[in-house]
């Protein structure tokens, strides 16, 4: 028995474990927040909010894409002042980017009342605000990640998609809930967040004072191409929302949201694991082991890749009571259960891109990266919008996708081979054999 306690409390000490917990319970609490939503706001509502939530996600990116992979690969495996001197730095870049949200969102308030689309209108109120009250919020996260704490990663991510779905809850009891309610809801628990965050110390935020020009360059000038990495990447899910809703209407992009997001927890444990393995990565490349990290991206597309087959068939079978859990009755007889299938199908080429863009962030090459997603997003947007223009099916939206991972794949492959950084397929499924054989032999001898 006291081995058994012993293995159990091994298992919750592994980062991988508490990253894909870290991820796991946002997304599992994100999920049974989005099905109160979709029980208690009408499609016309649903779609004015998911519009929001995309938006406001695509505009974050401009503070996260620049900071959060730089932070990590640059913090990662360095000695302790040098940590706290990139610390500073990176609240620096964050306070500026954040303090001209600020400032665009009080011009844009004035002019608010003008706009005729409401979803738009509510953005333009409210995205100052929110990008304030989650800074040491965001801040923490990226510090937590840097140092493989992800048991306080945890933590505070519980807190932040916890306290939301408590609020909506309150509200829905107090009386009938509406969008505005739900992004004053938002608001307050990425407050509540950032509080916990600054008492327990987690965000770092007195670095700042060590903050030199030279890392703040240093940052910058690795930050420039990684944030247009992550805008660049975020426009094709913004651009297949506007597309959909204006060419298809918003409650067409409600039920396209009910069969897309599902697809967010199947790619849990595949986030989870990028989570944990860039600060490791990063890590290793900073000490000078390349062949290291080389291993790893093979590893992990191997494993991945093969675990996520069973998951496909099962999804494939089982879409519509999915689909009924998430959103009930009422998006049962539309396209939803069919898109999350053919969503499944085009993510067994995730692991590949995934690891394949990491690999190259982590060998400091993000113009690569900026290059491979300007491609990706140009591809799959003209893709979309030429096939839902001509077919008016929602389906049509899907082909994108396909059409951009392909793309990305390629190029991926094709530019760490040209940096001398080759990742060959046969060295994908020798390193990925042998570890799924070891792991074998590990759970044989447990038992």
């Amino acid at each position: 028995m006291a081995g058994l306690m012993r293995y159990v409390s091994g298992i919750f000490k592994n980062k991988y474990v508490l990253s894909l917990l870290s991820n796991g319970s946002s997304a599992v609490i994100g999920m049974l927040t989005l099905t109160l939503l979709f029980r208690h706001l009408s499609l016309n509502d649903m779609g004015e909010y998911s519009f929001f939530l995309t938006v406001l996600l695509f505009f974050d990116t401009f503070r996260s894409g620049f900071l959060s992979t730089a932070f990590i690969n640059f913090y990662a495996g360095e000695e302790s002042v040098k940590k706290d001197k990139i610390a500073g730095a990176a609240w620096v870049i964050a306070i500026c980017i954040t303090s001209i949200f600020l400032l665009v969102n009080g011009i844009a308030y004035l002019f608010a009342d003008r706009v005729e689309d409401s979803s738009i209108r509510l953005f333009l109120r409210y995205f100052g605000v929110i990008y304030l009250f989650s800074l040491p919020f965001f801040m923490a996260n990226c510090v937590l990640q840097a140092r493989q704490q992800f048991d306080r990663l945890l933590a505070l991510n519980l807190t932040n998609q916890g306290s939301l779905m408590v609020f909506i809850i309150v509200t829905i009891l107090i009386g009938e809930l509406t969008v505005v309610h739900v992004i004053y809801c938002y608001m307050a628990s990425n407050l509540l967040s950032s509080g916990i965050a600054i008492v327990c110390r987690w965000t770092l935020i007195g670095k700042i004072r060590l903050a030199s020009k030279s890392y703040i360059r240093e940052l910058f000038n690795f930050g420039k191409y990684s944030v247009g990495t992550s805008i660049t990447a975020t426009l094709m899910n913004l651009s297949g929302t506007f597309i959909i809703k204006f060419l298809l209407g918003t409650a067409t992009l409600a039920v396209y949201n009910a069969g897309s997001k599902l697809i967010q927890i199947v790619e849990l444990p595949l986030r989870s694991v990028v989570f944990a393995a860039m600060p490791t990565m990063s890590e290793a490349y900073n000490q000078g082991d390349r062949v290291g990290v080389l291993r790893m991206t093979q590893k992990y597309i191997g494993l991945f890749s093969f675990a996520l087959l069973p998951v496909c068939v099962a999804t494939i079978f089982f879409a519509n009571y999915a689909i009924l859990l998430l959103a009930g009755e009422k998006y049962l007889s539309t396209e939803a259960p069919n898109l999350l299938r053919i969503y499944m199908i085009i993510m067994l080429l995730y692991p590949a891109e995934r690891f394949l863009a990491l690999t190259i962030d982590v060998f400091r090459l993000p113009k690569i990266n900026f290059i491979k997603v300007v491609i990706m997003v140009a591809a799959g947007v003209l893709t979309c919008f030429v096939a839902v223009y001509i077919t008016k099916s929602i389906y049509a939206a899907t082909l994108s996708s396909a059409v951009s991972i392909v793309i990305g794949l390629v190029f991926g492959f094709i530019a760490l081979a040209r940096n001398r950084l080759p990742i060959p397929l046969v060295g994908i499924l020798q390193v990925s054999s042998f570890e799924i054989q070891r792991l074998l032999k590990i759970a044989r001898y447990r038992r």
